[in-house]
C-alpha cells in the first residue's frame, strides 16, 4: 500500500498544477516524512524542470544534499545556484534535495487510543478493539507567510475496509480498493481538530497523507473573486429581503390555515344541512306520492256528499211543496171558520124567536149549548189562525233550507272541480320533486366530497406555517453562512481567493515556480515482517524506486 501511495504522489508530481506568472517551467514538491504520531522527521524537495532541449539548466536552492533522481548527473554548485547539464527529455529532469531544516505550512499531532486508553502507535499493530485517532492540525507560525496564508491542506486517513462502526464527523469518505479513505480539509492559516473512532480486528493502517496546495477560491468556484464583495452585499440584501418576504409568507399561510380550518368546519355544517334538506325533500316526495290515494278518498267523499246534498234538496223541495199546500189548506180552513162564526151569529139570531116560545128550562139549556158551540167555533178559528201564523215561518224556513241546499250543491260542484284539478296536478308535482330529490342527493354527495377535500386541504395547510417557519430559519442560517463565508474570505489574503499572486520557491524564496505542493506522509502502522535484503543495482534505479526509497 505504501508503494501505491508513493506512485499516486509521483503521478501528481508528474502532472503538476498550472499557475500564472511562472518565472520558469519548474515544479516543486516538498515531501515531509512524519512519525506515526505526526512528528516531523525529514523533508525532501523533488524538483521537476522541463528539458525540451539538451543544455545547461539553472536551478536555485539550499540543500544539505542534492542529486539527480534518475541519471548519474552531478550539478555544478555555486551557493544556492545549481547548474544541471542534461540531455533533451520530453518527460523533463528530476532532482531531489534533502533539507536540514524546513518549515512547511502545517504541523501535526496524532494521538491513538484503544478501548478508550491512550496507546503508542507502534503498540497498536495487530490489536483488536475500538480504536480512536485524534488528529490536531496547526498552522505553522514559523512558515513563510506566502505558504501559511495561501496553502490549504487535504488530510487523507486510510482505514482498512474491515473497519466497522466508524465515527468520523465532518469527513468525506471514499472506498479505494480495500481501504476506506476519510478526507478532511484545512483552510489556509487555520487550525483544525479531527476525531475518528472505529472497530477493527488485527489492526493495521497505511500512512496518513496530507497534501497542501495553493488555494484559489476563484479558480475552484469558477468565479471572479474581485467582484464578490459587491455580489456578497447584493446577496446579503437579497437574502434579507427573502427572509422578510418569508416572514410575511408565514403570516399569510397562518391566516390561510385558519381560514381553511373555518371553511372545513362550515363545509361540515353545510354537509349536515344538505343531509337534513335531502331528508325533508324525501319526506315531501313520499307525501306527494301518497296524495293521489288521499285525493281519491276525498273525491269519493265529495261525490257521496253531493249525492246527499241532491237528496237533501229534493226532500226540501218536497217539504216546501207540502208546507205551501198546508198553508193553502189553513187559509181555506181559516176562511171557513170565519164563515162559520158568521153563520153561528146568524143562527143565534134566528133561534131567538123560536126560543121565546120554548119553556124557560129549554131556553136555558139551548143558550148553554149555543154558547158552548160559539166558544168552540171561536176556539177553532183561533187555533186555525195560530196554525196559519206558524205555517208561514215554517214555509219560509223550508224555502231557506232549499236555497241553502242549492248553494251547498253548487259549492260541492266547485269542490269536485278543485279535487279533479288537484288530482291532475299531483303527478307533475311528484315528477318535479323527484329531480329535485336527485339534485339534492347529488349536492349531498358533492358537499360531502367538498367537505372531505377541504378538511384534507385544511390538514395539509396546517403544516404550511411550520414548514414556512422552517424555511425562514433555513434562510436565516443560509444568510449567516453567507456572511460567515465572506467574513472568512475577508480574513484570507487576496492571493488565496484570487490566485493571482506568483508562487515563491520553497527552497529559494526570491524565485518563483510554476507549481508547488507539500506532501506529508506518516509512518504506517503494520505488523513487522521478516526483513528480506536483496541486492540492487543502483545503476538501474528508476525515478519511482528512488521516490519510494525516500519514505523507507
Amino acid at each position: 500500500m505504501k508503494k501505491l501511495l508513493v506512485v499516486a504522489l509521483a503521478l501528481a508530481l508528474l502532472m503538476g498544477t498550472t499557475s500564472a506568472f511562472a518565472e520558469m517551467n519548474k515544479d516543486e514538491t516538498v515531501y515531509t516524512k512524519l512519525s506515526a504520531s505526526g512528528v516531523q522527521e525529514a523533508t525532501y524537495v523533488v524538483n521537476h524542470i522541463e528539458t525540451p532541449e539538451a543544455g545547461t539548466y539553472i536551478d536555485y536552492g539550499v540543500y544539505a544534499h542534492v542529486s539527480a533522481m534518475v541519471r548519474d548527473i552531478e550539478p555544478e554548485l555555486d551557493g544556492d545556484t545549481m547548474a544541471w547539464s542534461v540531455p533533451a527529455d520530453p518527460e523533463g529532469f528530476y532532482s531531489v534535495g534533502i533539507l536540514e531544516e524546513a518549515q512547511p505550512p502545517f504541523l501535526f499531532d496524532i494521538v491513538y487510543s484503544l478501548d478508550g486508553a491512550p496507546v503508542e502507535p507502534d503498540a497498536l499493530a495487530g490489536q483488536t478493539g475500538r480504536f480512536g485517532i485524534d488528529l490536531s492540525v496547526r498552522s505553522n507560525p514559523r512558515a513563510a507567510e506566502a505558504f501559511r496564508t495561501r496553502f490549504f491542506g487535504q488530510v487523507q486517513i486510510p482505514l482498512p475496509s474491515s473497519a466497522a462502526n466508524v465515527y468520523a464527523l465532518g469527513s468525506a469518505g471514499a472506498l479505494v480498493g480495500k481501504t476506506r479513505n476519510l478526507t478532511y480539509t484545512v483552510l489556509p492559516g487555520k487550525d483544525a481538530d479531527f476525531s475518528i473512532a472505529f472497530d477493527a480486528e488485527k489492526f493495521e493502517m497505511d500512512a496518513i497523507t496530507i497534501t497542501a496546495i495553493p488555494m484559489s477560491l476563484g479558480g475552484m468556484l469558477g468565479i471572479d473573486m474581485g467582484g464578490m464583495a459587491e455580489k456578497a452585499t447584493g446577496l446579503g440584501e437579497g437574502a434579507t429581503q427573502l427572509a422578510e418576504g418569508n416572514a410575511k409568507l408565514v403570516e399569510g399561510l397562518t391566516a390561510l390555515s385558519s381560514g381553511l380550518a373555518s371553511l372545513a368546519e362550515n363545509s361540515a355544517s353545510v354537509a349536515t344541512g344538505m343531509d337534513t334538506l335531502g331528508s325533508g325533500v324525501s319526506q315531501v316526495l313520499t307525501a306527494v306520492n301518497a296524495l293521489p290515494e288521499s285525493i281519491g278518498t276525498l273525491a269519493e267523499g265529495s261525490a257521496t256528499l253531493t249525492s246527499g246534498a241532491t237528496t237533501y234538496i229534493d226532500s226540501a223541495q218536497q217539504a216546501l211543496s207540502g208546507a205551501n199546500q198546508l198553508l193553502q189548506g189553513i187559509n181555506t180552513v181559516s176562511a171557513g171558520g170565519a164563515d162559520l162564526v158568521v153563520g153561528m151569529a146568524a143562527l143565534s139570531e134566528g133561534l131567538k124567536p123560536m126560543m121565546a116560545q120554548l119553556p124557560k128550562a129549554q131556553q136555558e139549556a139551548l143558550k148553554i149549548q149555543l154558547t158552548a158551540l160559539t166558544e168552540g167555533i171561536t176556539a177553532y178559528t183561533g187555533g186555525v189562525s195560530g196554525i196559519a201564523a206558524q205555517a208561514e215561518p215554517l214555509a219560509l224556513g223550508i224555502q231557506q233550507l232549499a236555497e241553502s241546499g242549492t248553494a251547498i250543491k253548487t259549492g260541492l260542484a266547485s269542490q269536485n272541480e278543485g279535487i279533479a284539478t288537484l288530482s291532475s296536478a299531483v303527478k307533475p308535482l311528484a315528477e318535479g320533486i323527484q329531480p329535485l330529490l336527485d339534485g339534492v342527493t347529488s349536492m349531498k354527495e358533492g358537499t360531502r366530497g367538498m367537505a372531505a377535500g377541504i378538511a384534507q386541504l385544511s390538514t395539509g395547510a396546517a403544516a404550511f406555517p411550520e414548514s414556512a417557519q422552517a424555511l425562514a430559519e433555513g434562510q436565516a442560517q443560509m444568510l449567516a453562512g453567507i456572511q460567515e463565508a465572506f467574513s472568512l474570505m475577508a480574513d484570507m489574503p487576496v492571493s488565496a481567493t484570487t490566485g493571482d499572486e506568483p508562487i515563491p520557491s520553497f527552497v529559494s524564496p526570491n524565485h518563483t515556480v510554476r507549481s508547488l505542493q507539500f506532501v506529508y506522509m506518516t509512518e504506517a502502522i503494520s505488523v513487522p515482517a521478516d526483513e528480506v535484503v536483496s541486492a540492487q543495482n543502483t545503476q538501474n534505479e528508476t525515478f519511482l524506486s528512488r521516490l519510494i526509497a525516500l519514505f523507507k
